[in-house]
């Protein structure tokens, strides 16, 4: 029952901006991990690691790019079909989000529900269309005062259908940055694993680094990866 409508590039640039997120920090992240431990006879002292090569060949960043991919697309689905009731309260507009969230089949009360605010919302719509076609001279005082109603009702539905976009947008950042976090844990954990295992007492970045002699970056990543 819903009508075709697709979203702008400038509005799906938001919801896809934040699975950068994880690329972008570890891309200035410089890494120094003091270890701690006791250097070993036979191993370096100073070692350095690929944090970009960590990040594009981990499991976890796969996995963390795939579940904002799914949520991305989740998000947008439902906005995309938020907007096409365009005539509803703003009450009414989150209700239908929530319906909308749900994974299908929906019971029987959800679809009553979401076609009666679709109805609602198709009535509102042509009844605005109609009256707006009317010449000027033809409008009652009714028919002037239900134009008031019902274009104040579009417009808070507008304003209602931004702020759902600007939610939306910033839980995909926040599952962003809430992966980003863990995968950046993971990271230094595999390296300080490998660092006291071949007696190295400093690691860097190899970015930041000149030279080292040694590079610990297969060995972490083996370890990232188990």
């Amino acid at each position: 029952m819903f009508l075709t409508k697709t979203i702008s590039p400038a509005k799906r640039a938001i919801f896809s901006k934040s699975r950068k997120a994880i690329v972008m920090a570890a891309a200035i992240l410089a890494l120094v991990c003091a270890i701690g431990v006791r250097p070993a006879l036979a191993g370096p002292t100073f070692a350095s690691v690929d944090l970009n090569k960590l990040l594009s060949q981990s499991k976890a960043k796969t996995a963390a790019d795939a579940e904002l991919d799914q949520m991305s697309t989740e998000l947008r689905g439902v906005y995309q079909q938020q907007q096409q009731y365009s005539m509803l309260p703003v009450e009414k507009i989150k209700a239908l989000g929530t319906i909308l969230a749900k994974p299908s089949p929906l019971s029987d009360a959800d679809k009553t529900t979401e076609t009666q605010l679709f109805d609602q919302s198709t009535k509102d719509l042509n009844e605005l269309t109609a009256l707006q076609q009317k010449k000027d001279t033809d409008l009652t005082e009714a028919d002037r005062l239900r134009i008031q109603t019902l274009t104040q009702e579009s417009q808070s539905a507008k304003d209602a259908l931004t702020a759902i976009m600007s939610d939306y947008s910033n839980r995909l950042n926040a599952r962003a940055q809430e992966l980003n976090q863990q995968i950046l844990q993971k990271m230094k954990t595999a390296i300080a694993q490998v660092a006291q295992k071949q007696g190295i007492q400093v690691v860097f970045d190899s970015a930041v680094a000149l030279y080292t002699s040694t590079d610990i970056t297969s060995d972490v990543l083996t370890v990232m990866n188990k």
